[in-house]
C-alpha cells in the first residue's frame, strides 16, 4: 500500500519513484502494525501468514541507517511477534515485472535476496528459518509442513 500511496500522491512523471530509507523505515513501521493486528485477530491457535514481513525492510536500508538503534528495536519488536521466517529464493527468469508497485529491477532483487541471510542472522537470531526452493508445488509442502510442525496439539 505505501508503493501505491507514494505513486498516486508523491511521485512525479519526469522521475522515477525512489524509495528512501525513511520510507523503508515508516513500510517496516506498518507492516509490523499490521502483522500485530493479524496476529491478535487470529489468536492463539490460529496461523497468520504474511508476505510483507517487517524484517523485509532491512534488505533495502542503507548500512549507516542499519546500525541505527531504533531500526535494531523495530527488528526486535518484530522478532518477539514472528514465530517463523519463510525465505523463498530467487528463480532465475522468473521475476514479475507486471505488477506496477515492483519498483526494482530483476538484478536489484537479486542484491536484495543475497543479503537476507546475513540480514536475518543479525537482526532474527533464534526465529526458525525454513528456506522455500524449488517449484510451487514444493514450496508449498515445504510452507505447509513447517506450519504444521509448529502448530500446538
Amino acid at each position: 500500500m505505501y508503493i501505491a500511496r507514494k505513486r498516486r500522491y508523491d511521485w512525479h512523471a519526469d522521475k522515477s519513484l525512489c524509495l528512501t530509507d525513511l520510507d523503508q523505515e515508516l513500510i517496516m513501521q506498518q507492516q509490523f502494525q499490521d502483522q500485530m493486528i493479524m496476529g491478535k485477530a487470529v489468536g492463539k491457535y490460529g496461523v497468520m501468514i504474511s508476505d510483507a514481513s517487517p524484517l523485509s525492510c532491512l534488505g533495502y536500508m542503507t548500512a549507516p541507517t542499519l546500525d541505527e538503534e531504533r531500526i535494531r528495536q523495530w527488528a526486535e519488536a518484530t522478532v518477539k511477534i514472528t514465530d517463523l521466517l519463510l525465505f523463498a529464493h530467487f528463480i532465475d527468469g522468473e521475476y514479475d515485472t507486471s505488477d506496477s508497485n515492483r519498483i526494482h529491477s530483476a538484478k536489484e532483487a537479486r542484491a536484495v535476496h543475497d543479503l537476507i541471510p546475513a540480514l536475518l542472522a543479525r537482526f532474527a537470531p533464534g526465529v526458525p528459518v525454513i528456506e522455500l526452493r524449488g517449484d510451487s508445488l514444493a514450496r508449498k509442502g515445504t510452507t505447509l509442513r513447517a506450519i504444521y510442525d509448529r502448530l500446538p496439539t
